[in-house]
């Protein structure tokens, strides 16, 4: 039985591969598992599961974390959009680029240092940050931006300052 066989084009191995140290490929790879969905599985050294990336049957993939054992986790992307743990929901179709959905409680988390702000901005072909969400750490207070003018603003007390700037 043949295990191993290259020619001009091609290197195949028809049994298991194992590679110790780092390992460098300047093309593609492809890689099957053990059946015609699952496209490819990482292990830790002694053959502990650490994840898989499945092919399913729309044309969408997802990935499995094995730490969490449960899809809830995993990603799946289909047609540019991104959905974390999107099973349990269908997701409004206007805005589903990213979902994130999970059985209780989900979120978002936007970690930044003390020195920093973590925000959240909306942009459009003339300006990348037309509207924006941002917690200012330094001074720990959290605005609102429409138009790219700051129009709202709370602070760690609890005040709020409302800017209009109209006629």
């Amino acid at each position: 039985v043949t295990k191993f066989n290259i020619d001009n084009t091609n290197v195949r191995v028809y049994d298991d591969l194992t590679v110790d140290g780092n390992s460098t490929f300047a093309g593609n790879v492809t890689a099957g598992g053990a059946d015609d969905a699952t496209a490819l599985f990482l292990k830790r050294a002694g053959g502990a599961n650490v994840m898989a990336i499945n092919t399913n049957a729309d044309g969408s993939w997802t990935m499995f974390d094995y730490a969490a054992s449960t899809y809830t986790s995993g990603i799946t992307q289909k047609s540019g959009n991104v959905g974390i743990g999107t099973a349990l929901i269908t997701p409004n179709t206007n805005f589903d680029n990213l979902v994130i959905s999970q059985n209780g409680n989900s979120g978002i988390t936007i970690l930044s240092n003390n020195a920093n702000d973590g925000g959240i901005y909306f942009g459009d072909n003339d300006s990348n940050n037309r509207g924006q969400l941002k917690y200012l750490h330094g001074s720990n207070s959290m605005t609102f931006t429409t138009d790219d003018i700051e129009r709202m603003r709370i602070d760690s007390s609890g005040f709020t300052t409302i800017t209009h700037s109209g006629a």
